[in-house]
C-alpha cells in the first residue's frame, strides 16, 4: 500500500470527458486516493455528495458539459 500525505484520501471527480477520467483515476490511485465515483453533470455530483459519507475532496471539471 502506498502511504504518504494523499494515501487513503477519498475523492470524488466530476468530469464529462471519458479520457480525462481514466488519466484522472490512474493518476489518483497511484498516489493511494480511493475514487469515490464520477458525475458527469451537477445534479448528479450533487446526489453522489448528498448519498456519500466522507468525501476529502472532489476535481472539478471548470466546463462541464460545454
Amino acid at each position: 500500500m502506498i502511504s504518504g500525505p494523499r494515501s487513503g484520501r477519498r475523492v470524488l471527480l466530476i468530469e464529462d470527458e471519458m479520457m480525462v477520467v481514466m488519466l484522472l483515476q490512474d493518476m489518483l490511485i497511484d498516489l493511494g486516493c480511493t475514487v469515490l465515483g464520477r458525475a458527469t453533470c451537477v445534479e448528479q455530483a450533487l446526489a453522489m455528495i448528498e448519498n456519500t459519507t466522507q468525501i476529502n475532496a472532489a476535481l472539478l471539471d471548470l466546463n462541464l458539459n460545454g
